[in-house]
């Protein structure tokens, strides 16, 4: 055995896995983001649901399979992560870090920096069909001032970001504006405590009655994490499950993603394979917000955003990279439920 194995085998003597608390808070917070109109992802390749205005899904034994999939999928997270208590292999699989050292900061710099010389370079305001026409001249001039604080400054950049995106919600209908404000303030409060002068610092929050103190490197993931979750959350509802037709509509242009159909069974429809991409999404993002074995959720969002960005073309890659190098992040990093925001351990706030 490893020194490192040793120490992770000491640290998980010394405390037991505390009972995650407040589980349903972060996945009900989701509900207060949904709207009534989808202005999400989807729209980047159809602006309608051309012919399937108002589908609606079909439940057949297909449909209750797919379902009953989705229920597995968390069961399979929660028992995985609930092994990993007793099972030191599974444990090392589930939350040993990929890097010794940290490369958030860097990642996220990269990744916004890509994304805003691209949005440029198109004269895009934040992303394709965001706005109905070609980005103004002060629109892409506060792209550009962003993209030039990002290199001077990351510290100014994070507090920049994060007003960037809260106008987003003033300036833009909500619908608009909350398919993507979510993710960027998450990668600007990831970035502000990450940052090689808070890194190490303790910061304390106080949620719901209870006080939670780590440093500040954990808590920019755990709020990466969270917005992360939300965001795929939102995204799923607003393109496949709130709005079949517009996935429905992109199936018909792009065929080829329905490969079950493709390979032979001709009763998966595509409809049945908006249910399914709904719900994998849905499953991911619910994990992330209760990080239970956040890995596995992390490991497929990275290999389906990155094929779908293969399949299609650069500027679909390019438009989810932020999601992309979040996802690495908290793959290379990742953090069990006893030091997230809803299992750090716990002690009761003074309440005034």
């Amino acid at each position: 055995m490893t020194v490192e194995m040793k120490g992770l085998a000491l640290n998980h003597r010394k405390k037991a896995k505390p009972i995650r608390n407040h589980l349903i808070y972060w996945p009900a917070l989701s509900i207060l983001f949904l709207s009534s109109t989808a202005m999400a992802h989807v729209r980047w390749f159809v602006t309608n649901e051309g012919e399937h205005i108002n589908s609606q899904f079909i439940f057949d034994d297909l449909s209750v399979g797919i379902v009953t999939l989705f229920f597995s999928f968390i069961l399979l997270c929660v028992t995985a992560d609930i092994l990993s208590a007793s099972n030191l292999k599974v444990k090392m699989l589930l939350y040993k870090p990929l890097f010794k050292k940290q490369y958030t900061t860097p990642i996220l710099q990269i990744s916004v920096a890509i994304l805003l010389i691209a949005n440029l370079l198109q004269k895009i305001f934040v992303a394709p069909n965001f706005i109905a026409c070609a980005a103004s001249s002060l629109q892409l001039f506060s792209q550009f001032i962003l993209l030039l604080t990002l290199i001077i400054n990351v510290n100014v950049f994070s507090y920049l970001l994060a007003v960037f995106s809260l106008t987003l919600f003033i300036t833009f209908p909500f619908e608009c504006a909350i398919d993507y404000s979510v993710e960027l303030l998450a990668i600007a409060a990831c970035m502000f405590f990450t940052s090689s002068n808070r890194q190490n610092k303790m910061y304390s929050v106080t949620f719901l009655y209870f006080q939670y103190r780590n440093n500040g490197t954990d808590f920019g993931l755990m709020f990466l994490r969270i917005g992360l979750a939300m965001q795929l959350m939102i995204l799923t509802v607003h393109d496949k499950l709130l709005h079949p037709g517009l996935a429905l509509h992109f199936l018909d242009l792009h065929a080829e993603f329905n490969f079950p159909h493709s390979l032979g069974i001709s009763n998966f429809k595509d409809i049945h394979f908006v249910l399914a991409a709904g719900l994998a999404e849905l499953s991911f993002g619910l994990i992330l917000a209760i990080n239970y074995s956040a890995r596995i959720s992390l490991g497929f969002i990275l290999f389906f955003f990155f094929l779908t960005g293969c399949l299609l073309d650069l500027d679909e890659l390019i438009g989810h990279i932020p999601i992309l190098a979040a996802a690495f992040i908290l793959f290379s990093y990742p953090k069990e439920g006893a030091i997230s925001l809803l299992s750090i351990k716990q002690t009761h706030a003074a309440v005034s």
